[in-house]
């Protein structure tokens, strides 16, 4: 008798044991698994957030582009073809006396040397 009570008492702190490791277990599974779900939540938002930041960046650059590519063109009519937008003035600056200097400055290299003292005797 003696030693069925042992044997009981054996197999009951056996069972015991084994049961409160597997709640353990499962307790612990429970929390990990948990877990890896709103861990996978936030991974999903996370590449939703990325996708739509990539559409947005791609979308700027190509506005970025648009204005570059304006920006040049209207560079472009204001200089070459004077152009102007409603309530500008355009303001001209001739450079005719640059011209007429350069003009008499060639006509003067082409002149020899006894042709400028020539004209230097005719004004006098």
């Amino acid at each position: 008798m003696v030693r069925k009570k042992k044997k009981e008492k054996i197999n009951y702190t056996t069972f015991f044991v084994l049961i409160t490791i597997m709640a353990v277990l499962i307790f612990f599974n429970v929390k990990l698994w948990n877990e890896r779900k709103i861990t996978k939540e936030q991974l999903q938002r996370s590449e939703e957030e990325l996708g739509r930041i990539s559409d947005e960046k791609e979308k700027m650059e190509e506005k970025i582009q648009t204005i570059d590519i304006e920006e040049k063109i209207e560079r472009v009519a204001r200089e070459q073809l004077l152009l102007k937008k409603e309530g500008e003035n355009v303001i001209i600056i001739s450079r005719e006396e640059e011209i007429e200097n350069e003009e008499i400055n060639e006509e003067e290299k082409e002149k020899g040397f006894f042709e400028s003292l020539i004209e230097i005797f005719k004004t006098q």
